[in-house]
């Protein structure tokens, strides 16, 4: 479900709060925008700490962003999805392309932390240093309900 302007949408199944584009796309009201309209991956890649501190830039005292567990970020997988395995009505993006590109999570491994590499064609996710760059799609928890 789609809130505010639409940038950000709520997942029933998991009750978190997702921003449609990746970073470094747009959102038009209606679709991101990738602001290089060549680009095959989506967003800059990012260090692990550039992308922290990108979470905590775009927090609000409403809205806590942070980087995603690498479960948060495969529960966006859709099964009858290929290459990317995203739902494109709820992540839809111009230009379409394949997601080579590898997401950071914030689920730590014996010798780094773990990057989910697809969104794409598979579940794969690997190890790697925080100091590599990747790409980064921010989450939230929503405020308890009072």
């Amino acid at each position: 479900m789609a809130l505010g302007d639409g940038s950000q949408v709520y997942d029933k199944s998991t009750h978190l709060i997702w921003m449609r584009c990746v970073e470094d796309q747009t959102w038009n009201g209606s679709t991101c925008i990738a602001n290089d309209p060549d680009a095959v991956n989506p967003g800059p890649r990012l260090s692990y700490q550039q992308a922290k501190a990108l979470a905590i830039s775009k927090s609000t005292k409403e809205e806590h962003w942070r980087i995603p567990s690498r479960k948060e970020l495969l529960s966006l997988r859709e099964p009858n999805c290929y290459n990317p395995s995203l739902n494109l009505k709820v992540f839809p993006s111009k230009p379409e392309w394949s997601s080579d590109g590898s997401f950071w999570t914030s689920t730590p491994e014996s010798k780094g932390m773990s990057l989910v590499s697809a969104i794409g064609t598979s579940d794969a996710w690997a190890r790697t240093d925080e100091g590599n760059t990747h790409h980064v799609r921010l989450v939230r928890t929503p405020p308890p309900t009072r």
